[in-house]
């Protein structure tokens, strides 16, 4: 019994270690950032959809934070019982007991939301599925004898532990949400959803661009520039967002803010933003890899600030990817593709893009589009 206590503590204090990092990540992905990289694998194995979903808050309390105050409480709980500082109950066994089982339904139908609502499998969530088995198993088998009756529920001492974890997430939650400015954020989304919502001008889009989810009723167009540093933090976000939304059209359009290549901008540049434009496009059209390209382009976005000559610097992207660079290059100095970023330029110009990252979302535009907490409230409201 000794052993299975000490064991059941240390699986308590691991799983708020999970719930922590979630936490950590859950809000790192409402702020528009990539969450820690331990958690993101693949597009199979990922955090990032299951942190962007709907099924991520309950009545707008992550259920990340939720999570590691029920471990938190029931940690005390499994203290005071350790140290005797507690007096034995059958009720109270009951009550714990029920708390657990009731985590562990709880934790297997998240797991099953995850594999076919949401379509991928979060690692730390597993994680955090698999200690609450385990705790589960370990408190049934330590808290014996116990009542199940309806005093379970309507002992004092049994009222207030479940009040606490719901009062300690809620408090979590609002503290972290207005450090990070997050509440202002929810404010400030109906405002902007609003101003969408009533938003007379309707603009059409072709499809030329970098494409996901074609067949997907919900449009999304972003009009980017790869050196632009708010295009990087609206790549992110929107690389996030659209990891959990397979119901919704992401076109990204290239505007280079460069004269070369951009009639709208009239100061002519050293040409590597046009270059990284055409490369993206002749990517895709080459190998399917455009994608890969843009996620490079902006992930090396500060060091790429000092290139003016992006031959290296595709060569060996045009390695790692295992694409013919010679093709690439060539499809990239084509004059057809420099008419198709001409097409979206003038798209960018009917639509009256003024500066980038501008987010239209089904034919309007929508501000603050990239951040999630505004892209889903606007999607929300399309039926």
């Amino acid at each position: 019994m000794k052993n299975k206590m000490n064991l059941l503590v240390l699986s308590l204090v691991v799983a708020m270690g999970l719930f922590v990092y979630l936490t950590v990540h859950h809000y790192a992905v409402q702020l528009g950032m990539n969450g820690p990289g331990l958690c993101n694998v693949n597009a199979a194995l990922n955090c990032d959809a299951a942190a962007v979903s709907s099924y991520a808050e309950i009545f707008k309390i992550p259920i990340a934070v939720l999570g590691l105050c029920f471990n938190f409480i029931m940690l005390v709980v499994v203290l005071f019982k350790k140290m005797d500082w507690t007096d034995e109950s059958e009720i109270q066994n009951g009550f714990v007991k029920i708390m657990f089982a009731s985590a562990s339904v709880i934790s297997l139908a998240l797991g099953l939301i995850s594999l076919f609502q949401i379509h991928v499998v979060c690692p730390f969530c597993l994680g955090t599925y698999i200690f609450t088995f385990i705790n589960t198993y370990l408190v049934w088998s330590i808290f014996s004898p116990a009542q199940f009756g309806i005093d379970v529920f309507t002992r004092q001492s049994n009222i207030f532990t479940g009040a606490a974890i719901l009062v300690l997430a809620w408090f979590v939650s609002g503290m972290i949400q207005d450090n990070y400015g997050l509440n202002e954020m929810k404010k400030i989304a109906p405002e902007k959803v609003a101003l969408w919502q009533n938003s007379q001008n309707v603009y059409s889009f072709s499809d030329v661009g970098l494409v996901q989810n074609p067949e997907a009723k919900i449009t999304l167009i972003e009009f980017a520039d790869f050196k632009c540093t708010h295009c990087k933090m609206a790549s992110q976000s929107l690389h996030n967002f659209m990891q959990g939304h397979t119901n919704v059209k992401f076109i990204f359009k290239s505007f280079p803010l460069d004269g070369t290549c951009n009639s709208q901008i009239s100061q002519a540049g050293d040409g590597t933003r046009c270059k990284m434009a055409t490369w993206a496009l002749c990517a895709e059209q080459n190998g399917q890899k455009g994608w890969d390209v843009h996620k490079y382009y902006f992930d090396n976005q500060e060091s790429l600030f000092s290139v003016s000559d992006m031959k290296e610097t595709n060569m060996a992207l045009a390695q790692s990817l295992n694409l013919n660079y010679d093709v690439v290059e060539k499809c990239s100095e084509s004059v057809d593709t420099y008419e198709t970023i001409k097409k979206m330029v003038a798209e960018a110009k009917d639509a009256k893009v003024e500066g980038t990252p501008t987010i239209f979302l089904n034919g309007k535009k929508l501000e603050y589009g990239h951040f999630p907490q505004v892209l889903r409230t606007a999607i929300e409201t399309i039926k």
